[in-house]
């Protein structure tokens, strides 16, 4: 997914258009104890979008990081995801 958000910020840069890609973390928590945010893109382009960010998870607690360029917020997310996982699956195989 990452190496799609990279692409489509290349595509839509050509036309003069900034891109910002997302990776959302909270789950069905995320609505009462806030979301977790990891964005990458531009600095203006990020810098332009907080406030539509900070609508989208309009509660507390949520946090934005932006994480690097353009696919570096999806990257992110991947690598979360891949530690969440795998913590997952070590709890299952010690109590099983």
């Amino acid at each position: 997914m990452y190496k799609d958000s990279q692409r489509h910020a290349s595509d839509l840069g050509a036309h003069g258009i900034l891109f910002v890609d997302a990776g959302v973390s909270g789950g069905v928590w995320g609505l009462e104890n806030g979301y977790g945010l990891m964005v990458g893109g531009e600095g203006a382009a990020v810098r332009a979008d907080r406030t539509r960010a900070a609508d989208a998870c309009a509660c507390t607690g949520s946090r934005l990081v932006h994480c690097g360029p353009a696919g570096a917020g999806h990257f992110t997310k991947m690598v979360h995801n891949g530690i969440e996982y795998g913590m997952m699956q070590a709890y299952a195989k010690g109590w099983h």
